[in-house]
């Protein structure tokens, strides 16, 4: 059963602190804030004093209520603080000792103080100025300590009547008596507090508050149907159906709270017959509200108000200007007021401002007074945003013979909306839809696009929400989508490619070639279509094929424009043409400077033809225009670690964390870039959350018993490869098998050491283990570990023997050549540097297999000593070519 209780729609104030919790939105956390900076000054010297702005029926005065039941639940507040809260309308002030006693008004009854009345009735026998101090001397013996919390309604008309003579009064009162606070509240930011030679200049915290957006508007609406018990009416609110006719709500609203509770009664009327008196009754009762808010500007800008509304649509300033004999510079003054105190909105076009009515539902109030012979344009109007096509089809069927007027109303309001070009509830959902698509808000989007399959389902239509439920992971619903669309459409190119797209990203690559076929069926000379036909025959591993399909795009694309030296990039960049890609993309970008895909491809490119330096500063571009781009901050990271800058590569996977703290394997890859940085303890911590995460993954703990030793914790090292191995007991990798060996050498444990050494090369040499290809990273660790020069000969000596023994000295020699990265640490300084070169040129004296190994050792210690890069000149280029991205350079 439902509720009776009534919302009143004027007049929140009178509502019950349940009510006006039950049905609030959006503000919690100004209320709070609100809330906690009272209690915080209540007993401070400096106190708050807050301004809230926004226009009539924004939701200023439900707030002012919710704060001050707030306040009243604290069980000490009369003990430190009062409150006097003004009427929302105070229509007789016009001097300072008006507002005087209107704050011992609210305090007499607040606090039910009889004597304070009395001695209020006892001012009017004094002279004004005497009455004044005696107002001001009662106040301060009523609060006898304690704390004066203000609440003032529409300060700006109060202001008013102050004049500037009581202003400065009221501003000197509050200078000399810091017991006291103000949460006040104006329709706009007046003269009284925004002019610089005004007495309550910088005196306010000002907080503009916003009118409610869809998703605000339809919790309030839940709010107020479960509020009053109506569980039907929040079901339907949650349907598409429902959400589409809240869209009507919410442009009829324009963002005004106290609209929504009005409209709250019809969302659940279907019939017309059970609308039309109630909708008039609505439009009779707001006309009033209306009229007053009319009443309440200046004569200039009731008369650009009346022309937006008789004019329905946007128009420029020039035109407004032009039909009203008003200057620009005066039209451009009076509607950025208007603007700031919600009567209109604006919308950019190029260099020019469009203004229209903020609230529609103001001019539809308004009309009505001026409608002769019947408000048929009006219910035409209104009925064109309630009903969708289907709907108002469904109204004229549904209606019985002798209901010729409602017959008419329908009528017309269906041809006004199959001849309207832009309907507004549409229009409204398409710039939602594509917020949240650019947001990545994919959720919502979906919720749009099933409002407007509901408002009039085309095909576009279900195309968005088959790629809303593609983002979801929603596959089988997302090919339920398609097939919708094409059943509408079924020969459209353009719903066709779209589609095909989308089952290319749902991995429906049979489906998607279909589609991509009959696209060039209709259109043999689209480009984009061979290309993409040749990315679906690549995932069917149709190889010739998906080659010919991109030659013909590259054959086909003619570059005039950004768009297409983009596409030809991409058809030369999936045929491998990676240096004619970059070519292109560069044009393309000359172009557009900040396309974000042309940086993707343009970075993929020199990344895939190993120009890393260049690719490094891609890839810093895009992540700057994308910073939400987690795969090219990985990229970014992988391409930083490979040319040696380690710091900068644990800063970008910092960056990745940001968005993914929960990503195991960027801790573990940080984690690597941290040591290789030399910074071991961060190195160590970085795992300590991988493993956390993923507690399972071997190769974690082997990387953590690598940080371990280097910070001597040699013990708890040896127990985390054990860990490693327990996890991986059929996979005994030869670099978890070195390192173990390599710690156990390390703590003294030399025979254990060596023979499990001799076990993992013998290992290496089983030929069902296929060719090693990692680096031999015991090398470098060593040089991490420790500089003790004997310990380095002793470990190199034990290499040299076993290496040896199995043939193995090219996979030593990588890791040698491995090792050069590690001089890039800050604390591996130059006289460490050159010991380990002179160690190992003694120790390897001799053996050819080391010698590439060696000269490239010996070249990069020549380099970090001299910093002179025609060192490296003496070196052949293929040479070259290995040692330069381990030193962080650019070949010659």
């Amino acid at each position: 059963m439902r509720q009776s209780t009534a919302l009143s729609r004027f007049t929140p104030s009178l509502l019950s602190h349940e009510t006006l919790k039950a049905i609030f939105v959006k503000r919690q956390r100004l209320v709070d804030r609100l809330v906690e900076l009272n209690n915080l000054s209540s007993a401070a010297v400096s106190k708050h004093h807050i301004l809230l702005v926004g226009p009539r029926g924004i939701g200023k005065t439900h707030l002012v209520s919710l704060v001050y039941h707030r306040l009243r639940e604290f069980p000490d507040l009369e003990s430190r603080q009062l409150i006097a809260w003004l009427r929302e309308e105070e229509w007789g002030v016009s001097s300072y000792l008006d507002f005087l006693l209107r704050i011992l008004r609210a305090l007499s009854e607040e606090y039910k103080d009889n004597g304070l009345i009395e001695k209020i009735e006892n001012l009017v026998e004094l002279s004004p100025d005497y009455a004044e101090q005696t107002a001001e001397t009662l106040i301060t013996e009523k609060c006898k300590g304690k704390s004066l919390l203000l609440l003032v309604e529409n300060l700006d008309e109060i202001f008013k009547g102050l004049e500037k003579n009581g202003q400065e009064k009221l501003r000197a009162y509050f200078q000399n008596n810091s017991y006291i606070a103000i949460l006040a509240a104006s329709q706009g930011l007046f003269n009284g507090v925004s002019l610089r030679n005004s007495p309550f200049y910088g005196f306010f915290e000002i907080n503009h508050l916003q009118g409610l957006t869809f998703e605000d508007t339809v919790i309030m609406l839940t709010k107020i149907a479960r509020y009053q018990g109506d569980e039907s009416l929040a079901t339907m609110i949650s349907t598409p159906h429902g959400r589409a006719r809240i869209r009507a709500v919410h442009h009829l609203a324009g963002g005004n709270p106290r609209l929504y509770v009005v409209f709250s009664q019809f969302l659940s009327r279907e019939s017309l017959e059970s609308l039309v008196d109630p909708l008039m009754q609505m439009l009779d009762d707001l006309t009033p509200y209306y009229q007053a808010r009319m009443a309440h500007l200046t004569p200039q800008q009731r008369k650009i108000v009346e022309f937006l509304c008789d004019h329905r649509n946007a128009v420029t300033v020039k035109i407004i200007a032009k039909q009203n004999f008003l200057t620009h510079q005066t039209t451009s003054s009076q509607l950025k007021k208007l603007r700031e105190m919600g009567y209109v909105r604006s919308h950019q076009s190029g260099r020019d401002s469009y203004y229209e009515v903020r609230e529609p539902l103001m001019r539809l109030a308004l009309e009505l007074k001026k409608q002769r012979g019947g408000p048929i344009r009006l219910f035409v109007e209104f009925l064109k945003l309630w009903y969708s096509t289907e709907e108002l089809v469904n109204q004229l069927k549904a209606l019985s013979s002798g209901h010729t007027e409602e017959n008419d109303y329908l009528n017309q309001a269906l041809e006004a909306k199959r001849k309207s070009k832009d309907d507004p509830a549409v229009r409204a959902c398409i710039d939602d839809y594509n917020i949240y698509i650019n947001s990545n808000d994919y959720i919502h989007a979906k919720e749009v696009s099933e409002e407007l399959i509901a408002l009039r389902g085309n095909a576009w239509d279900w195309v968005k929400q088959a790629h809303c439920l593609q983002k979801l992971g929603e596959k089988s619903d997302s090919q339920l989508a398609i097939k919708e669309a094409i059943n509408l459409l079924p020969d459209n190119s353009s719903i066709l490619f779209d589609c095909a797209y989308i089952e290319s990203e749902l991995g429906l690559n049979e489906e998607s070639l279909l589609h991509y076929e009959k696209v060039l069926e209709i259109d043999k000379d689209n480009s984009m279509a061979w290309n993409n036909r040749g990315a679906a025959l690549n995932q069917l591993e149709r190889e010739t094929e998906a080659k010919e399909s991109f030659r013909k795009a590259l054959e086909l694309i003619k570059p005039e424009n950004h768009w297409g030296w983009r596409s030809k990039g991409l058809y030369e960049k999936n045929l491998g043409m990676f240096d004619e890609a970059i070519v292109s993309f560069e044009k393309a970008i000359k172009i557009a400077p900040n396309d974000i895909i042309t940086w993707k491809w343009k970075s993929q490119c020199l990344k895939n033809s190993e120009q890393h330096i260049q690719a490094i500063e891609s890839y810093e571009k895009l992540t700057e225009l994308d910073p939400d781009d987690v795969s090219a901050k990985i990229d970014l990271a992988t391409l930083q670690e490979k040319v040696g800058r380690h710091f900068e590569a644990a800063k970008t996977c910092a960056d990745v964390l940001e968005l993914e703290p929960k990503n195991a394997f960027i801790w573990a890859k940080q984690a690597v870039s941290y040591y290789y940085s030399g910074l071991i303890n961060e190195s160590l911590q970085s795992l300590e959350n991988a493993v956390e995460l993923a507690p399972d993954e071997a190769h974690f703990w082997a990387n953590r018993a690598v940080a371990l030793s280097a910070l001597e914790r040699h013990d708890e090292a040896l127990a985390s490869l054990d860990k490693s191995f327990d996890l991986q007991p059929d996979n005994i990798d030869f670099t978890r098998l070195s390192n173990y060996a390599s710690i156990l050498m390390t703590v003294g444990q030399w025979e254990n050491g060596i023979q499990l050494l001799d076990d993992a090369l013998a290992h290496l040499l089983n030929p069902d283990d296929g060719q090693y290809e990692e680096d031999i990273v015991i090398v470098g660790n060593l040089l991490i570990r420790t500089r003790d020069f004997d310990s380095w000969k002793r470990h190199i000596s034990v290499w040299i023997e076993l290496f040896g023994k199995y043939e193995l000295y090219p996979i030593l020699g990588k890791g040698l050549v491995h090792s050069i990265d590690v001089f890039s640490i800050p604390w591996i300084n130059q006289a460490a540097m050159r010991s380990w070169n002179e160690t190992w040129q003694n120790e390897c004296e001799g053996i050819e297999e080391l010698a590439l190994p060696l000269r490239l050792l010996d070249t990069a210690v020549q380099y970090w000593e001299r910093q002179d890069r025609r060192v490296l000149l003496e070196l052949p280029s293929e040479e070259r070519s290995i040692l330069f991205p381990m030193l962080g350079l650019e070949d010659f």
